[in-house]
């Protein structure tokens, strides 16, 4: 609609909601001027919507216990299964640290190849 350049999302934003952009579009930006009957009609008008959604949530019965319940049992399961994952993690975790003190290499072994420390052995040097 119009023919310009915007660098930013905020121009473009700016632009789009500018009086030019709306004029393009056939939009013009004044506002009808209410009088004090309208306004009063109109208040009523959504007080009495309000009302009459009050109503039909009265007339609709809702059994609080059984929602309450639903989401109790909800919870608890959330919780099992969470207990039931770290269950899981901590076996995982524990066969991980066994594999990995079978792989270490055996003292003597160690000691034949050279391998007898890091040099970590006497720190007053």
């Amino acid at each position: 609609m119009c023919d310009c350049f915007l660098k930013d999302s905020h121009t473009y934003l700016d632009h789009i909601n500018g009086k030019k952009h709306q004029r393009n579009l056939g939009y013009s930006m004044r506002v009808e001027k209410s009088t004090s009957s309208q306004i009063k009609d109109r208040l009523k008008q959504l007080a009495k919507e309000k009302e009459d959604a009050n109503n039909q949530d009265d007339e609709e019965p809702t059994n609080f216990e059984h929602v309450v319940k639903a989401k109790d049992e909800e919870a608890i399961k959330r919780k099992e299964e969470r207990a039931r994952k770290r269950e899981e993690r901590k076996k995982r975790m524990q066969q991980q640290e066994d594999e990995e003190e079978e792989e270490e290499i055996h003292p003597d072994m160690a000691a034949m190849m050279g391998f007898a420390g890091f040099g970590g052995g006497n720190k007053t040097r």
